[in-house]
């Protein structure tokens, strides 16, 4: 005795026997997603949404290579990274450096904004460090 798929989609007949095994298997059968973002959907569209539209997918950054949820990745991940390249902060450096190095560029850029040297008996100027050398001789 066969019986119509109680899926709309499919136009298989089973027979009443096979009817749990074709349900378990049958690609319009709605599924919850496996990495519980909470969507349902058919079974056949599973493995598209798991590799490229599940905000809970794991990805890597493409700058650290961090692994976590496409939602973290894509969303504050970059905010933080410590291997995005930033333009250096100061006025007429064209360097990009990655946000882990910045502090450390920032104590050698020729661009940063320094005291005198002699700050502390008096001159308080402020000058890019490329410009202290030529202070100090004067």
């Amino acid at each position: 005795y066969l019986l119509p798929c109680p899926n709309n989609e499919c136009e298989e007949n089973i027979k009443r026997r096979f009817m749990t095994q074709h349900r378990d298997s049958c690609p319009h059968q709605v599924v919850k997603c496996s990495n519980w973002c909470g969507l349902e959907l058919k079974r056949h569209e599973l493995e598209f949404h798991l590799h490229y539209t599940c905000p809970k997918r794991i990805v890597s950054c493409v700058y650290c290579h961090t692994k976590d949820e496409y939602q973290i990745i894509g969303g504050d991940h970059y905010d933080i990274c410590p291997d995005i390249s930033l333009p250096c902060p100061n006025n007429g450096c064209e360097k990009k450096i990655k946000r882990c190095l910045v502090t450390q560029h920032r104590n050698t850029c020729p661009k940063e904004e320094v005291d005198c040297q002699y700050f502390k008996v008096g001159c308080y100027e402020k000058m890019n460090r490329e410009n202290l050398p030529q202070h100090n001789e004067e």
